[in-house]
């Protein structure tokens, strides 16, 4: 018995050792979950440490919905396993919020966005719109008649993303730039470039 579970150990090492780089990864393409073999999934939720009971009969079900699903979100006590846009992902289970005020023309940089004022932009704010508000979206907000969720999904943006995504809005609360949404400049969602016009 104990032989036997030291060649377990030994080829599950092995196995842990090979698939090392794959393993690390928090993300990857259906093409590249396919070529891995059935015991790559429970690997690798356990190297992520998804503390959810992990039963043989999870796994099957798990990978017959990543084989067989267009998307969805399976929620475990620290992580969200994701499959959208031919993409599996593992994410924490816990969002993270931000909120700036931003109260003079003062160039920023979050872990979030780099904020920055020029003169060349074509995103023109007021001075009276300060004090700014810069925080996460909640995909609730509008743009035009439909909401910044609807955007999201037929822009194909990560939920990982879309909860990171930032919206500026002025000091009496209304929204007035959301970076490549609002205004369509080829802008990233991480750097929002911003004019004062007097």
């Amino acid at each position: 018995m104990l032989k036997q579970k030291e060649e377990f150990n030994t080829t599950r090492h092995a196995y842990l050792v090979k698939h090392q780089h794959d393993l690390e990864k928090t993300s990857m393409s259906m093409n590249a979950y396919l070529k891995l073999d059935k015991s790559f999934l429970l690997e690798w939720l356990r190297y992520h440490r998804v503390k959810k009971s992990i039963s043989s009969s999870f796994i099957i079900e798990l990978d017959r919905q990543i084989r067989d699903s267009n998307s969805f979100v399976i929620n475990t006590d620290s992580k969200r396993i994701i499959k959208q846009y031919n993409r599996i992902s593992l994410i924490d289970l816990e969002t993270k919020s931000y909120l700036y005020n931003i109260e003079t023309l003062t160039d920023l940089t979050t872990s979030e966005f780099t904020l920055s004022f020029t003169n060349d932009s074509k995103n023109h704010i007021k001075l009276s719109d300060f004090p700014l508000t810069i925080k996460n979206a909640t995909g609730q907000e509008l743009v035009g008649h439909q909401k910044l969720n609807r955007w999201f999904i037929e822009h194909k943006i990560p939920l990982e993303k879309r909860e990171l995504w930032p919206v500026v809005s002025n000091s009496n609360g209304k929204i007035i730039y959301i970076p490549n949404v609002a205004f369509m400049h080829g802008l990233s969602a991480n750097k929002i470039t911003l004019t004062v016009v007097k």
